[in-house]
């Protein structure tokens, strides 16, 4: 039983091989019956379908994975450390505007920013 699994195995690879050898043998007579420039140009044609693959296939990983060159992502980061600084700044100019009114209607100031202790809410946004 062994014997059978291992010639069926067998005689699938020398198929394999054979049917390698007879591309390989169909193309070397379509290459003496065409020429060198069409040879060529097929070969120029075969890698120019190459490269745009290629160049398709890096497109569609580069949108899915997010590639970014590394310079490129430092400006990215850099960009968003100053978008937190100044929403940081303008929280605490808000909270600032939020206590000076307070203090003007007589309230106590809230540390937070938040609403107001006493009193009717002031709240700037």
């Amino acid at each position: 039983m062994a014997k059978d699994v291992a010639s069926k195995h067998l005689e699938g690879i020398n198929r394999v091989f054979t049917a390698c050898c007879e591309i390989m043998h169909d193309m070397d007579e379509c290459t003496e019956t065409e020429g060198i420039d069409a040879v060529q140009n097929r070969s120029d044609e075969q890698d120019r379908i190459w490269n745009e693959v290629r160049m398709k296939y890096l497109a569609m990983q580069r949108f899915q994975l997010g590639w970014q060159p590394p310079f490129q992502f430092l400006r990215i980061m850099d960009s968003f450390v100053n978008v937190v600084q100044s929403l940081n700044t303008q929280d605490a100019h808000r909270s600032e505007l939020q206590n000076t009114a307070r203090a003007a209607l007589g309230e106590q100031a809230d540390p937070e920013g938040g609403q107001a202790v006493q009193g009717v809410s002031t709240s700037i946004a």
